[in-house]
């Protein structure tokens, strides 16, 4: 029942930080689309993701810094899920149209306050799951973050034309207080138990440097830098693509976040148990070429065949590249965190992973104007290609990475939930 109480814990947060940055990142460029901006004005709103890509400049200050009775990662989850409850109701005070720019400043708090519940939260899960749970922990990680694009970017958008830009922002802050309720169960006073204040004291910005000079994390950088490349190309360029084809936002909703996330989700789900039972490194090169192929189903809707089947079976397998990408990288950046500075060394490794993913993101869009869908989408799938390659030249699993040596939880870790 513990096993199943944090995992739910872990699941609500992933959840509930991408239900704002879903709609901002999803949503709006689709709403931004059908008023006639051109792509290159759209890829704008990949500023927003600066946030997700320099959120390790504050990192050693959320591993360092605790709030006394509220706890330590619990203090920072509680503080963040309040501020982004209450940016997105003010955020809905402002019209969309007339108040661009005060609108994208207050997206922007939003993306910062989940940027920084995120950091909290992946440092607790390091703590919370052992490496065998790792693999399954990771999936359900990619998951929460599907669902949550699902209802942000999905329902959301689905019911925009009904309740409007202040609806919208309402139904994200209900949804964002969830985990308030599990968090004020949490008893993290446990977590902090048995030196583990006194080492998170310990960690100072050179850390930033030093996640990097450890054996073998040279060879890591590398891979994080090139094997999401693919399937971020391919993942932008679809929303606007289906907009360019006449289709409404309603059906761009339910396609790309209702029918892509719930297989993106399954897909991570399964992409746990395989990391678990096959290993990190078959798993990375087999998701790696998963992901080239997915994006080539993309062709059939940029050549003109943009029927609700077509489209649906391309979306759908997109997801299923992306997810199981995702949850390998993930479980094998959970591996390489360092247990007294697991906020610091995860969000490192994120970090470098999305200024490669953003950037390129972005650019792809924006070529994208000049060269065409399917000329991008062609890059897409060779890029998913040089990531397997890349993964199996360069990645080596260190050994206490490999499945068959048992890490267990700290003792000050056990017994964090109330019954």
């Amino acid at each position: 029942m513990r096993q199943f109480t944090k995992y739910a814990l872990l699941a609500s947060l992933y959840i509930t930080q991408y239900l704002g940055i879903g709609f901002f990142f999803i949503a709006l460029p689709a709403i931004m689309r059908q008023q006639g901006m051109p792509l290159e004005q759209i890829s704008i709103i990949y500023v927003l993701g600066l946030c997700w890509i320099l959120k390790f400049l504050w990192a050693p200050l959320i591993d360092r810094v605790s709030f006394g009775r509220l706890g330590h990662y619990r203090g920072w989850l509680l503080i963040m899920q309040s501020l982004m409850i209450v940016s997105l109701l003010i955020t809905g005070l402002f019209d969309i149209v007339t108040n661009f720019w005060l609108v994208f400043a207050l997206s922007s708090l939003v993306t910062l306050f989940s940027a920084t519940q995120d950091i909290a939260a992946d440092a607790l899960a390091c703590g919370l799951l052992s490496a065998d749970e790792r693999g399954v922990g990771n999936g359900i990680q990619l998951a929460g973050g599907l669902l949550g694009n699902l209802i942000g970017g999905g329902l959301v958008l689905m019911t925009y034309p009904s309740v409007g830009w202040m609806g919208a922002m309402a139904i994200l802050a209900a949804g964002t207080a969830i985990p308030l309720l599990q968090l004020l169960r949490f008893r993290e006073s446990l977590v902090l138990a048995s030196g583990h204040q006194a080492q998170a004291e310990r960690v100072r910005y050179r850390d930033l440097v030093s996640c990097f000079r450890r054996p073998g994390m040279g060879r890591w950088l590398i891979v994080l830098l090139i094997f999401p490349l693919g399937i971020n190309i391919g993942y932008g360029l679809i929303t606007p693509l289906l907009v360019d084809a006449n289709w409404s936002l309603e059906r761009i909703g339910f396609a790309m976040n209702i029918v892509g996330s719930l297989l993106g989700l399954s897909a991570a789900l399964a992409a746990g148990w395989v990391v678990k039972h096959f290993g990190r490194k078959p798993a990375l090169v087999a998701f790696a070429l998963l992901q080239g192929l997915a994006m080539l189903a993309l062709l059939a809707p940029a050549l003109g065949n943009t029927s609700d089947l077509v489209v649906s079976l391309a979306i759908g397998a997109v997801f299923l590249g992306y997810s199981p990408a995702f949850t390998v990288l993930s479980t094998v950046m959970m591996d390489k965190a360092r247990p007294n500075k697991a906020g610091t060394d995860y969000t490192v490794q994120y970090s470098t992973m999305n200024l490669a993913s953003f950037v390129v993101g972005g650019a792809g869009l924006a070529l994208a104007g000049s060269f065409g869908y399917v000329t991008m989408i062609v890059v897409a799938a060779i890029a998913g290609v040089v990531g397997a390659v890349v993964a199996l030249w360069l990645y080596t699993p260190d050994p206490l990475e490999t499945e068959t040596v048992q890490v267990t939880v700290s003792p000050a870790f056990e017994g964090a939930f109330a019954e």
